[in-house]
């Protein structure tokens, strides 16, 4: 179990600013970063809320899968909306990261 929190927590912080790096290089990671630590501790807390105040381990671990899903969720609504957004393409064509 504490594996599966530890691994969410990371790897929920890290995608935003691979995606941010994908999207415009450098200067999304910069930007980006800032949203990772953000992720990070949003999880955290939500780790700590679910299983330290909650009964039952069955309804913390829904709790937190539920927390978990819901941020991949809008990870990903995030990472669609800025692939299909006409000024990141045009940002990418600046820096030179797409043709």
């Amino acid at each position: 179990m504490n594996f599966c929190i530890t691994f969410s927590i990371v790897s929920v912080g890290m995608i935003s600013p691979l995606l941010g790096y994908y999207h415009l290089g450098r200067l999304g990671f910069l930007l980006t970063v800032v949203a990772g630590l953000a992720t990070s501790w949003l999880m955290a807390v939500c780790a700590v809320v679910s299983f330290v105040y909650l009964e039952t381990v069955l309804l913390s671990f829904a709790t937190y899968a539920a927390c978990l899903a819901l941020a991949y969720m809008i990870l990903v609504w995030l990472h669609l909306r800025a692939a299909r957004s006409s000024s990141i393409r045009e940002a990418q064509r600046k820096l030179r990261l797409a043709g």
